[in-house]
């Protein structure tokens, strides 16, 4: 009995996969960016009208004020994927077995934000003391 296996080029397959996955994650990209840019806006300016309000209980109390500013927001985005494939099929029609046809398929986002502060000193410390 001669078997007749069909070849599927995985390579193909694998490089069609690759492609749509990297064009999927560059649409993400354009949109997440003023998104986050508001969201973190947002934060800052809840985080500076807390730490006012944190300074002048301080002054009341006769205690040193203290401020910080976000001198850097830094954000990596990464995004992973993964795809795979298993099986097993009968090819003699004599043998009664199943054929059996599994996949996985994955797709992750991180998002990675790096904030820096720095401490207000001088002259903008003494701004930031007298608009209160």
């Amino acid at each position: 009995m001669t078997e007749k296996f069909r070849h599927i080029p995985i390579t193909g397959i694998a490089v069609i996969v690759l492609w749509l996955m990297l064009t999927a994650c560059a649409r993400f990209s354009h949109t997440i960016v003023p998104a986050d840019r508001f969201n973190y806006n947002e934060a800052i300016s809840r985080s500076q009208k807390e730490q006012m309000l944190l300074n002048i209980l301080r002054l009341r109390y006769r205690d040193i004020p203290v401020f910080l500013s976000v001198a850097y927001i830094l954000t990596q985005y990464s995004y992973t994927g993964s795809i795979g494939a298993s099986g097993t099929a009968v090819l003699e029609p004599s043998t009664v077995a199943a054929s059996n046809i599994g996949g996985s398929a994955n797709l992750g986002y991180t998002e990675r934000p790096t904030i820096t502060y720095t401490p207000l000193t001088g002259s903008e410390f003494a701004r930031r003391i007298f608009s209160s």
